[in-house]
């Protein structure tokens, strides 16, 4: 499998940063809550469904993402899973880290599990992937369904599908326990401009309405608290 081919031009990611630009991380709250699964049930006042997506300060195009690569990549922390299928045909439910897309209404229809929202058409250099201990959900497992809790949802991924690549990207739905918190960190690039771009973000769960973090890209700026204004 080819990993490199994703951040083209991006010789390390990390090293370099892009000045003048900023991966702002928004948390928004997704428009069905508690999460509903259809004829799976509901999860209960207890979860909240989380959008979460990428907005690039300058207005230029968000063309990668890499939520695999570098010290805590990913969306690290107890997601909600639901494994289903079996592709492969090992007699085993399959992971489901890429899942159902945003409705125009902002909903997850049908869905009580932790993916991200690219779609499959785009090239992916890691595959996103996930894991599922099988456990800790109240849904019981189902001939269809193996319902758990997650620490990870990590992947990489070139925006090459028809109008992927756009200032604001929704990059996954998460399925979280209340009074949880989830971590986010990574790297994006933008059009004509192939370096690396750092983004990270502390998600506490329930989260405000909306809720934004720039993710600094200068060397200099990153990591610094902004002063409120």
């Amino acid at each position: 499998m080819k990993k490199k081919f994703l951040l083209a031009g991006v010789a390390a990611l990390g090293l370099a940063t892009a000045a003048n630009a900023a991966i702002i991380v928004n948390v928004t709250n997704a428009a069905s809550q508690p999460p509903t699964g259809g004829t799976s049930g509901t999860l209960g006042s207890g979860y909240t469904g989380l959008v979460i997506s990428l907005s690039n300060s300058t207005g230029k195009d968000i063309t990668a993402i890499d939520l695999n690569n570098g010290v805590n990549a990913g969306f690290l922390g107890q997601l909600q899973q639901r494994w289903s299928g079996d592709v492969d045909e090992d007699g085993f439910l399959d992971p489901t880290p890429i899942g159902t897309a945003l409705g125009a209404n902002g909903t997850v229809a049908g869905n009580l599990d932790s993916h991200f929202l690219f779609a499959a058409a785009n090239q992916f250099a890691d595959l996103p992937s996930e894991n599922n201990n099988v456990s800790g959900s109240p849904l019981a497992d189902t001939a269809t369904a193996d319902y758990g809790t997650g620490s990870f949802l990590k992947g990489t991924v070139a925006l090459t599908a028809a109008g992927a690549a756009t200032p604001s990207v929704n990059v996954a739905y998460l399925v979280i326990k209340n009074d949880q918190t989830i971590t986010v960190s990574g790297f994006a690039t933008e059009r004509d401009n192939p370096t690396a771009i750092p983004f990270s973000k502390t998600i506490a769960v329930p989260e405000p309405a909306s809720v934004g973090l720039l993710g600094m890209a200068a060397a200099g700026l990153f990591g610094r608290r902004r002063r409120q204004a």
